[in-house]
């Protein structure tokens, strides 16, 4: 496998000798196609890439004249990387191969705005902790009877309750969004 991967990259470079056609180019992905024929089933090794967003389970449409088919790469392709697979389709005339990239760049928008309210969530409930602590810790002995101290550690640990509340609620709905991705 690794071998035919090593392969694909030299020809997808260098051409020898055969056909190459660019499919669908959008300003995040690129996608090359090489084909070779074995009597009315072709070989179609492409790569994708992306430019500047993550693609997380991108997915290639490859058609010809009697076959159409769908190619799920397993894994996520970072910012300025690119990704070498391969697969087979029957086709009478090679030239009727055509790759599409399936587009998923508003889900993978939502995605990328749920991991951040996740991360900004998270940074709260670690700052909202570290300021409760200090409160605790400035109490001298076991006697937080100072009115300021009690208003302060009530009020933390309801903004704790509602934090702890939101990051559940973002995780479900960053979860349900890569559900809705892969399936």
């Amino acid at each position: 496998m690794f071998a035919a991967i090593a392969m694909a990259s030299i020809l997808l470079i260098s051409g020898f000798g055969l056909s190459s056609a660019s499919a669908q180019t959008s300003k995040n992905t690129e996608i090359k196609l090489i084909t070779s024929s074995s009597l009315g089933t072709h070989s179609v090794v492409f790569q994708v890439c992306a430019k500047d967003i993550i693609m997380r389970s991108p997915e290639v449409i490859i058609t010809s004249d009697s076959q159409v088919k769908t190619v799920k790469l397993n894994k996520a392709l970072y910012s300025n990387t690119c990704k070498i697979t391969s697969s087979t389709i029957k086709a009478f005339d090679k030239d009727t191969i055509q790759l599409k990239k399936v587009d998923k760049s508003k889900i993978n928008s939502m995605i990328n705005e749920a991991e951040k309210r996740l991360i900004k969530i998270k940074s709260e409930i670690s700052n909202t902790n570290t300021e409760l602590e200090k409160i605790i810790s400035s109490i001298e002995g076991n006697d937080p009877t100072k009115r300021e101290n009690i208003a302060k550690i009530n009020d933390l640990s309801e903004k704790l309750t509602e934090l702890r509340k939101d990051l559940k609620d973002s995780r479900n709905e960053y979860y349900n969004l890569l559900f809705v991705l892969r399936n």
